[in-house]
């Protein structure tokens, strides 16, 4: 479970997983969740550090079904049974699948990165750890999770999630052309957009590599995409986020 901070209500409606590989055995199911972090866990800090423990949502996937990839434009994008609503900081994961012979990977950073202690593990006795925390991995690693927040606001009104905001100063849905807007609390080395479709398949994918702080616009042209929905997926450094884009 990885946990992001939006700093106001935000309601988020689907998830990008990126699943590296899996083994099917007996295909039972996982369960993709938004967590309230309404728990308390142990962290290098304290065994009483807030956490995950009621989930928000929780929807049941057989691991069969779940896509694996070895890059991120073709990740695993799972829309929630309904839209949820976060009042403030919030999880999201998956409960992995207990049948013979299942088990799946899920991508993260490299160790040692500006993480902290947002990546989250549940123990078979139900206790909630970080990654980091001695008697664990003790890994400082980010997973790779993107939520999808609706957004039809430009970026001054959407709230900013793990440092970062991103809207559109354009129209969406748009037909012609539209224009991403992200703000940066923190300087970036790797920032990535990447369009995929409902699919999962890539579209686009543009390495702007370093960035400081601040306000950027991207422009997306029409031309390029068929009428339909797509996801744009932002990435700087262990910030992550995704929004819907519809191209009429």
């Amino acid at each position: 479970m990885q946990i992001f901070r939006p700093g106001s209500p935000v309601v988020v409606y689907g998830a990008i997983y990126w699943f590296g590989a899996k083994n099917v055995g007996a295909n039972s199911n996982m369960a993709m969740r938004i967590y309230q972090l309404d728990g308390t866990g142990t962290s290098t800090a304290s065994n009483a550090d807030p956490c995950p423990n009621t989930p928000y949502i929780s929807d049941n996937v057989a691991i069969g079904s779940v896509d694996t990839s070895l890059s991120l434009g073709s990740a695993y994008i799972h829309t929630y049974s309904a839209p949820t609503f976060c009042a403030g900081d919030f999880g999201v994961g998956c409960l992995l699948p207990t049948g013979a012979g299942d088990t799946i990977g899920l991508v993260s950073t490299t160790d040692p990165n500006s993480n902290t202690e947002d990546s989250w593990e549940q123990w078979s006795d139900n206790s909630w750890h970080t990654f980091l925390e001695p008697n664990n991995w003790g890994l400082n690693i980010a997973l790779a999770i993107f939520p999808i927040v609706e957004l039809n606001t430009g970026v001054n009104e959407t709230p900013a999630i793990n440092g970062v905001k991103l809207g559109f100063n354009g129209a969406n849905p748009f037909t012609e052309n539209t224009q991403l807007t992200y703000t940066m609390a923190n300087d970036a080395q790797n920032v990535v957009i990447t369009i995929v479709d409902v699919k999962g398949q890539i579209v686009k994918t543009e390495n702007l590599n370093n960035q400081a702080a601040g306000t950027y616009t991207y422009d997306i042209n029409g031309a390029d995409l068929a009428s339909g929905t797509y996801f744009v997926q932002f990435q700087a450094d262990n910030a992550r986020l995704a929004v819907k884009m519809v191209k009429n």
